[in-house]
């Protein structure tokens, strides 16, 4: 049984700090016991000289104080702190401490802070499952030597209203043998800020951004979010980058009814400076567990994983051929992958393929308004498709160029009559 020898500081003439810490002591003392962890446990010590530094804040500690003079003392790579509820970070200057874990949250919907308390029955599990997370810590860093990590994985950050599910995906990071970056919280200054996330995203081999049900500024000067920040920082990074993965994931359990959070998600979708080399996910967390497992054990990057993805995919009526041979030896010569609907694929497949196509060729040789209406709502529905590329064209060929195609022409970004205008829209692809 490894053994533990750490010291628990904390405010004793703050009456909460002091009922908190007496409780948090046996818990986390049964905790590690139940992890195989033996545990001497000193509670303010003399002097600081222990494997870990536990330090337990709490709003009512004043940084003038005595017990503000020992921090100074501790603030060492082996030093976690526990925020049992809301401070001001800079205050407490909590970057130089290797760890910091909240026991309490707020609720987005309504800004009500929630305390994790032991003696609360509705935050009761939450309590557990922080005290939890630092054991497991603990025990990775003693385990360190003898189980090196697989590698870095960028989860982005934002506001404590929607931090359970960063936590959630880092303890599954964290189990799989990653490290989780950034892991201190954010600067408020925009220039060392964007330092920090270049930092963690050159040392990471995929990057997950959880995009926040509601727009919080953090930059007030920019009107600038912590989520759309690191989005923007990270697509520059893939510029120079090209086979870092990304993922962009929107969570299915919310919607997302906040105007300017609107706006920032349509961006996301649309612009190709942000779609380019990444995959947006609009899952379950489970899913996106799934997907981004699928890419880390098997060490294969999202760009091998899809190969059979279409670049370009075709819808064809049945009266097409003659224009199908010359559409497709264009894109061939291009050097896309094409796809197309008339190969005996089912209705799924054929959604799917919509789905994670890049680029959508519909041809369109016969007035037939009621067929051309289904094709048109299947773009649409593949729009609803948990994982999806956003599209980069969406082109309507017409074989007659009298064929009335008005009441569908908003859908498409270009309407073509000669398929020799085809090779003019498409830039070759890159070997």
């Amino acid at each position: 049984m490894l053994n533990l020898n750490i010291s628990l500081w904390h405010n004793d003439q703050n009456s909460e700090s002091s009922s908190f810490t007496a409780l948090f002591q046996d818990d986390l003392t049964k905790c590690l016991d139940r992890f195989g962890l033996k545990s001497n446990i000193q509670l303010n010590p003399d002097s600081a000289k222990d494997d870990l530094h536990i330090i337990i804040l709490s709003s009512a500690d004043d940084v003038s104080s005595i017990f503000a003079a020992q921090l100074k003392t501790l603030g060492q790579p082996n030093a976690v702190i526990i925020i049992i509820d809301p401070i001001e970070s800079a205050k407490f200057d909590l970057e130089k401490y290797s760890l910091s874990i909240n026991f309490w949250d707020k609720l987005y919907t309504t800004g009500e802070i929630r305390l994790f308390r032991r003696d609360i029955p509705e935050t009761r599990h939450l309590y557990w499952e922080k005290i939890t997370d630092i054991v497991v810590e603990l025990k990775n860093r003693l385990t360190s030597a003898s189980k090196p990590k697989r590698g870095c994985i960028y989860l982005s950050q934002d506001d404590i209203s929607h931090s359970a599910d960063r936590e959630n995906l880092m303890r599954d990071l964290s189990d799989l043998g990653f490290d989780v970056l950034p892991n201190k919280p954010l600067s408020s200054d925009f220039a060392e800020c964007t330092d920090q996330i270049t930092d963690a995203l050159e040392k990471s081999q995929l990057i997950i951004h959880i995009i926040p049900p509601i727009y919080t500024p953090f930059f007030l000067n920019q009107h600038l979010s912590k989520a759309e920040h690191q989005c923007n920082v990270s697509a520059l990074h893939l510029k120079s980058n090209p086979k870092t993965n990304r993922i962009i994931w929107i969570s299915s359990a919310y919607e997302i009814t906040d105007e300017e959070n609107q706006v920032f998600v349509e961006k996301i979708q649309r612009d190709q400076e942000q779609t380019i080399g990444s995959t947006v996910l609009k899952t379950s967390i489970e899913d996106l567990k799934k997907y981004y497992r699928q890419i880390l054990l098997s060490n294969k990057p999202t760009e091998t994983k899809t190969t059979g993805d279409p670049d370009v995919y075709i819808i064809a009526d049945s009266n097409s051929n003659g224009l199908i041979k010359n559409i497709k030896g264009t894109l061939e010569s291009k050097k896309f992958n094409i796809e197309t609907n008339f190969t005996g694929i089912t209705f799924n497949q054929h959604i799917t393929k919509l789905a994670v196509a890049r680029m959508v060729v519909l041809c369109y040789t016969i007035e037939n308004e009621q067929w051309l209406t289904v094709k048109v709502n299947d773009i649409l529905k593949s729009r609803g498709v948990d994982t999806y590329r956003p599209f980069e064209k969406l082109i309507l060929i017409k074989g007659d160029n009298k064929i009335n195609t008005d009441a569908h022409q908003a859908v498409f970004t270009h309407i073509l009559s000669d398929t020799k205008d085809l090779s003019l829209l498409l830039t070759d692809k890159k070997p």
